[in-house]
Parts: C-alpha cells; sequence; structure tokens
C-alpha cells in the first residue's frame, strides 16, 4: 500500500489482459466431452519465478517475535496481491502451450479452451484418448516446471496410471458413495453418475426479512450457465419491486412481497435435488448432426432467452439439452411488450452466437424462435425503415442472426416464456418444457412449426418519411484555408480532423462507424490526397477531364503531355511511362504531378527544406522528385530554398 511517497507497486503496474477463455465456454465446452477430465495446477504462482531485476520491488521485513530485529526479505516468485500477478501466471501457461504446440497439439489446444486460470476442465471422445490426453498434458505442463494435480476423470480406469498423489484426495469416497459432488468452477460435479447440480448456500433464519437480507439469499446461489434462471429471476423481480416502492436497505419487507419470498426461500433448498448430466447425449450415441436452437420471450417484469443443443444419431433418436439461457429484469421505466420482445431477442441473438463459437457450430445449424410476430416483422425488414431505439436493436441482431435464420414459434411451446414471468423452484423441477425444450424439436424439421410471417407495412416504430430536394452544388473553396499555415504538417491535421468530421457526420444515416481516438495513418493519408486532388483541379482540370472521357488523348499543347498521365484508384494524376515494370516503389514509379504555382506546392518545399535540415536545393529536388512530379520545380525550389536561407542568417 502507498506509505510516505503515495505510491505502491500496485499503482504502478498495470493488470494486463485476460488471457484464459471465460468461465462461460469452459463449462459449455466441458460437457461435449463423452470422457471428461478435471485437474488443477498445483501453485501455479509459486511456480512462476520473478526475474531478477523485479525481486527488488517484492522486498518486505519480517520478524518471528517482537524481541528480533527486522529482516529484509526478497519475493522470488509471482506474488498473491500483485495486481499483475494473474496475467503474468496465465500466460506463462499459455505461452508454454504456443512453444510445445507441435510436440503435443491435442495438449496444447486444450490449454487454449479449457483452461479458466488454474483450473483444466476438458475431455476427449473415448477412455484411450483421454489416457493419452492426461499423459500428454502432464509431459506438456513440466516441460516449465508445472505441476498438474488433483487429476478426476468420468471414467476411472483412464487413470489407473497416475500416482495416488496426483489424483483428487476424494476420488477413492467417490469410488464407493455415489452421492459424492466435488465442485468444478463452482458447480457441483458427480463423477460416478457423471451429473451436474446446482451448489446452494445453506440459509440461515433471520428474525427480520429486509432488503439487505434478499439480496444476500439471492447471492448465495451461483448459476453460470443460467440452468435455473426462471427461479432467479423471480428473486430479482421482487428486489424490483422493493426499490420502486423505496424500501431502505434495513426497513422490513412489505408484506405482500414478503408472502412471496419466502415461499421462495423455503423451496431454494429443491434446486441441489435437480440433477443435470454433464455430456449433453447419451455416451453410446453416434452422432450425424448437431443443432442449436434458441427461445426468446418478453413479459412486462422480465425478458429472456435460452438455448438447446439438437443431436440427431445413426438411429435417427434426438437428443435435446438445455446449453445456457439468459435473463434481464425490464426497466423500471415503462417500455412496450414488442420493445421489450425485441430486447428478448436481441440478448438471444447474443448468446446464440456465443454459443455457437465455443462449441463450434456452423451458422446453417443455428435456429432462432420467437413468439413475437411484430419482432419477427421488424427482424425482415430494413433497419432504416425504423425509429432509432428499435433500428439499433434490429441492426445488431442481424449482424448475429441473420433475419433468415428467424422463426415463429407458439406461447405454448415456448421455453422462455417462464424464465421471463419467473417461478418458483417447486415448479422448475418437473418442467419438462424448459429443461428439454418443445416436443417437435424431436421429431424431422419437416414438423417444425416454420410460419412464415407477413411483413407489416404499418407500425408505431416505422419512423417518419422526409421527403427532401436535393440540387448538386460545386464547392470551389478548400475545406480548410491555406493561409493561415505555416506548416505542412499542421495544414494535413487539420484537413483531417475536417474529413473525420465529415465522415462521422454521416456515419449513422449511411450505416458506417465512427471513427474516434487519435488520427491514424490512413486518415492522413486521406487527407494528403485531398490536397493533391485540389492542386491537380485547380491546374490540371482539362487533362483530367480527358483521361477520365472515352477518348484519353492528352492534346500536345498540355505542359504534362510527355510524362504520359495516368489517374490512379483514388483519382489522382499520375506520371505513367515506362516504370512501372520495374522494382521501385509504387511512389517511385508512379510519382504525383504537382504544380510549382500551387500554395500546397510550397508548403511541401518548405517543410522538406525544414526536414533536411535547411539542405540546399539539389538536395531538396532530389528527395521531393521520388515521390512527386512537380511542373516548374527546380525553379520553385531554388527560389524558396534561398529565400529561407537568405531569412535564416
Amino acid at each position: 500500500m502507498p506509505y510516505l511517497t503515495g505510491v505502491s507497486l500496485n499503482s504502478t503496474l498495470m493488470v494486463g489482459p485476460t488471457v484464459h477463455p471465460p468461465l462461460v465456454d469452459v463449462l459449455v465446452r466441458f460437457r461435449k466431452h463423452r470422457v471428461a477430465l478435471m485437474a488443477d495446477i498445483s501453485r501455479m504462482y509459486r511456480a512462476v519465478c520473478l526475474t531478477d531485476s523485479d525481486k527488488d520491488l517484492h522486498r518486505f521485513v519480517w520478524r518471528e517475535s517482537p524481541n528480533e530485529t527486522l529482516k529484509d526479505y526478497r519475493m522470488t516468485r509471482v506474488t498473491f496481491g500483485v495486481s499483475a500477478s494473474s496475467f503474468i501466471a496465465n500466460m506463462c501457461v499459455q505461452q508454454n502451450a504456443v512453444d510445445f504446440a507441435s510436440q503435443f497439439p491435442n495438449a496444447a489446444e486444450q490449454v487454449k479452451t479449457s483452461f479458466y486460470v488454474d483450473d483444466y476442465l476438458g475431455g476427449a471422445d473415448s477412455s484411450e484418448e483421454a489416457a493419452h490426453l492426461q499423459r500428454e498434458m502432464h509431459s506438456l505442463f513440466s516441460k516449465c516446471g508445472f505441476l498438474l494435480r488433483k487429476w478426476n476423470c468420468s471414467d476411472p480406469s483412464v487413470l489407473k496410471e497416475v500416482p495416488p498423489d496426483l489424483k483428487d484426495p476424494q476420488g477413492s469416497i467417490f469410488l464407493s458413495e455415489s452421492d459424492q459432488y466435488t465442485k468444478t468452477l463452482g458447480i457441483e460435479w458427480n463423477v460416478m453418475t457423471d451429473n451436474f447440480r446446482v451448489n446452494v448456500s445453506e440459509i440461515l433464519p433471520v428474525e427480520c426479512i429486509t432488503k439487505r437480507s434478499l439480496i444476500s439469499d439471492v447471492a448465495k446461489t451461483f448459476d453460470a450457465l443460467g440452468w435455473f434462471s426462471p427461479t432467479i429471476v423471480k428473486a430479482k423481480i421482487l428486489l424490483q419491486m422493493l426499490w420502486m416502492e423505496k424500501v431502505e436497505w434495513d426497513d422490513p419487507v412489505p408484506q405482500h412481497i414478503l408472502e412471496q419470498w419466502l415461499k421462495w426461500r423455503q423451496e431454494l433448498h429443491m434446486l441441489s435435488s435437480c440433477l443435470i448430466p454433464r455430456c449433453y447425449y447419451p455416451k453410446s450415441a453416434c452422432i450425424v448432426s448437431i443443432q442449436l436452437h434458441g427461445f426468446s420471450d418478453a413479459s412486462e417484469k422480465a425478458y429472456s432467452s435460452v438455448v438447446y443443443l439438437r443431436i440427431e444419431d445413426t438411429n435417427r433418436f434426438v437428443h435435446t439439452s438445455l446449453v445456457a439461457s439468459k435473463t434481464r429484469v425490464a426497466p423500471i421505466k415503462h417500455v412496450t411488450i414488442p420493445r421489450l420482445e425485441l430486447n428478448g431477442a436481441l440478448i438471444l441473438a447474443q448468446l446464440l452466437s456465443h454459443c455457437k463459437e465455443a462449441l463450434e457450430i456452423p451458422l446453417s445449424s443455428v435456429y432462432a424462435w420467437t413468439d413475437s410476430t411484430i419482432v419477427l416483422a421488424w427482424i425482415r425488414g430494413s433497419p432504416r425503415r425504423f425509429k432509432v431505439y428499435v433500428a439499433n436493436r434490429v441492426a445488431q441482431i442481424m449482424d448475429l442472426i441473420p433475419a433468415s435464420h428467424w422463426n415463429h414459434v407458439g406461447s405454448e411451446s415456448n421455453p422462455a416464456d417462464c424464465a421471463s414471468r419467473g417461478i418458483y423452484p417447486s415448479e422448475l423441477l418437473n418442467h419438462e418444457l424448459w429443461w428439454h425444450g418443445p416436443t417437435w424439436m424431436k421429431l424431422q424439421s419437416s414438423s417444425w412449426p416454420m410460419k412464415v410471417i407477413p411483413m407489416d407495412e404499418e407500425s408505431d416504430e416505422t419512423g417518419e418519411t422526409i421527403n427532401t430536394h436535393c440540387g448538386v452544388v460545386q464547392i470551389t473553396e478548400p475545406l480548410v484555408p491555406m493561409d493561415k499555415f505555416s506548416s505542412l504538417n499542421c495544414y494535413k491535421r487539420v484537413t483531417g480532423w475536417v474529413i473525420r468530421f465529415i465522415h462521422n457526420s454521416w456515419a449513422r444515416a449511411r450505416g458506417l462507424q465512427k471513427c474516434q481516438g487519435p488520427l491514424n495513418a490512413k486518415e492522413l493519408s486521406k487527407a494528403a490526397r485531398y490536397w493533391y486532388s485540389v492542386v491537380q483541379e485547380t491546374h490540371f482540370a482539362s487533362e483530367l477531364k480527358i483521361l477520365k472521357s472515352k477518348n484519353p488523348k492528352i492534346p500536345t499543347s498540355s505542359k504534362i503531355r510527355s510524362l504520359n498521365p495516368m489517374i490512379d484508384e483514388h483519382g489522382i494524376l499520375r506520371v505513367g511511362g515506362r516504370l512501372q515494370k520495374s522494382q521501385f516503389s509504387y511512389n517511385s514509379k508512379h510519382p504525383v504531378i504537382l504544380n510549382s504555382k500551387h500554395p500546397v506546392c510550397k508548403l511541401l518545399i518548405r517543410s522538406e527544406h525544414k526536414r533536411l535540415l535547411h539542405g540546399g536545393s539539389l538536395l531538396v529536388s532530389t528527395s521531393l522528385f521520388r515521390n512527386f512530379h512537380i511542373v516548374g520545380g527546380h525553379r520553385a525550389i531554388r527560389s524558396i530554398v534561398s529565400d529561407m536561407q537568405a531569412t535564416s542568417t
């Protein structure tokens, strides 16, 4: 912590980016393996050494008793509590996988996709592959001094060659007792039955139920993938009601909310009895097709989305499994039901896109369903037709999941319905529609409710049509006055900012992304090309017009006829000639044609003279003519260089 100087080690360090995959991705992938493997890195931080130059920054003082003198010590390993420690340790794990990917390809891929900090949750499609993967993982991590321990597997035969001290210490208990669970990233996993269950912390009785105790109860249920979101959202809705009634943190809960809360609180422990198969499908199934189906819904209280995996095997049996869900409480400010339905469709598109990437499922096998015909009409329409609120969300949805993948489902077959209203834990336990999706998902696609929704021509969300009358006005004045600048670099940057302003002003109307931050090289190049075109339109307008015509023949009276001029892809006039087959750069082969009489050329010459530390006219000419052909340039360069040298003396 800061002392005297007000500066601490953490205040001078950057935290560093997250290099491991998100928790949700690791859990979603963990369920796709027939044989599951679990392990963690033993003392991961302590296995990473600090460089000698950093050890002095980790000094501390210590003594065993008050009677001893203080002694100085240094940390030699990555230290808990230092802001950059997590990044350093995780980066070492990832870099080790990159360095030895050619020797251990399977293990290296598992490190990239199946590690969350020091916890490994992966697997393989068979016991033999899992055993080989375990050995490969052990060898990979030993290359950099890491040790994988607490090995556990859904198939005990896989770990028969693993030393007992590297196995999960409770592994022998799991083999004899089928009701023992181990925690995997906050979720309890039974290795013997290969099932998950939610970890519900014990809720102790309290004398007075307040808003503070309500939030504490909700926080005791960890549900990373949203399997129990229909009942969790019930509690969130009750919490929002307390906010709307302006109940203070330690005030008693009103009676009409208290009754619902007590019922939810008393039933919460039932969630622990709900078992979820770890693997998405039976381990004996031979898969021929995999699809993702997502559903969205909304009510006045909340909106929701839920995603299922639909798997068909060689016997034409269809297996469905709940993957993940996401819910949001409706805003306190009134929002219409169609708009809430649209928000539900948006979080469904985000969830489907996320699951699609995590499970590596092609977009052609992704289906999105909603029971709102209005939302379907919006998605299948052009975002420009609607007001800003709807247009922005429709555009985001279409970027993630195209309109052709959206279909209509009846409310009675929509599993997201219960998650948008909220239900009690006792109702969720045997809710077949939620756990397995609608029954028609197990039928062939010809039996699905692929209803075609007609487009709504009129809608409250349709933007107002404005008729505009435009005329073409030729602007002869430059974007930025030239008489106020003496530096070409400053002049070019100001022009770049003006061009960015023009781009950002039109960005939304044209569906483009706004530019932000400092000017980039592309924008500065665009500003330079603008001034080249200004010079050329002023002095070579007739030549440009001829070259753009069907008969591009420059008259003999033109000053640049001998240069065999050409127009590049940006409309800039350049020197043609025979150098186009040479090995020079494009600018050297085809210099930009300018005229020395234009003020921009004078700024260019002055700038180059200064850049070359006030070199002579010959040096300035040689440098400029590498990229430019300036008509009358030699005389102008001699004159300007002479004036500047006279001024400097």
